[in-house]
């Protein structure tokens, strides 16, 4: 009897607990906190690669500012070598002049200094092949540096001359005479539109030296397109004229004339 009622005891208190578990609420999972979490995991990927980005975008910032230091480093170098090279005060040159002129060349464009501080420019850049008529390239080179020019040439000691240079290749089909001819027309065309910028004309004066005055082998295309150029020379306003005065001809005396013989002259009239 008393083991019947244990056991009867025993199964009701399993049927208990058994009832108490299955009443018991399952937990809820919140999915919103492991989407957040995911998000951030990917946002946080993202500024990783940005952050490799501007490290690789600085880096090239750096190399481009070095760079440009170098330049500008270069570009001051070659001011000063050339200023000091430069034979400001031959010829009776203002040296501030001279200062102004060479400025021309070194504020860019293609006009470059020359060793006797001269500007040179490719004729390739202001003219076509065989041609005086200015290119567009050539027309806005020469007006850039009008303005300079022209503030210079205000000062009477000085005069700008235009020489033109050709290279060795013979006159063929542009029906000019020699190159010297064509030399000479090409610096004549920059002195005209010179002038016509407001560069006083009769502080210009041209000259032509075809191809006998190279600065490289002619031998080369490269030393061919250095030869056919263009250049700018300031010089004292008393050296227009060629460095040796012509020889003075002597003019021969004249004959002595042979005294014509006398004729008799009439009588007078008798009062």
């Amino acid at each position: 009897m008393i083991r019947a009622c244990v056991a009867v005891i025993s199964l009701l208190a399993v049927a208990v607990l058994l009832s108490g578990c299955a009443a018991q609420p399952q937990p809820v999972v919140d999915t919103s906190l492991q989407n957040e979490n995911t998000n951030l995991r990917q946002r946080v990927f993202e500024l990783e690669g940005e952050k490799t980005q501007l490290r690789t975008e600085l880096a090239g910032a750096r190399g481009d500012l070095a760079s440009a230091r170098l330049d500008a480093e270069q570009w001051k170098a070659n001011y000063e070598a050339a200023k000091t090279a430069l034979p400001v005060s031959s010829g009776g040159l203002p040296p501030e002049l001279m200062r102004k002129f060479i400025e021309i060349a070194q504020a860019g464009g293609p006009f470059e200094l020359g060793p006797t501080g001269s500007l040179k420019a490719s004729s390739d850049i202001l003219f076509d092949s065989g041609k005086i008529e200015l290119k567009s390239t050539g027309q806005t080179a020469l007006k850039e540096i009008a303005p300079k020019l022209k503030e210079i040439l205000t000062d009477k000691r000085v005069m700008l001359r235009v020489d033109g240079h050709t290279d060795t290749q013979p006159i063929r089909r542009s029906g000019w005479n020699d190159n010297l001819h064509l030399s000479l027309m090409r610096a004549r065309a920059v002195v005209v539109f010179l002038g016509t910028q407001g560069v006083p004309a009769n502080a210009m004066c041209a000259a032509g030296f075809g191809e006998w005055h190279p600065v490289a082998d002619n031998s080369t295309k490269e030393g061919m397109a250095k030869n056919r150029r263009v250049e700018l020379s300031l010089i004292s306003s008393g050296q227009t004229g060629p460095a040796t005065p012509p020889p003075e001809i002597e003019t021969p005396a004249p004959e002595p004339r042979t005294p014509a013989p006398a004729t008799n002259p009439e009588p007078e009239p008798m009062d």
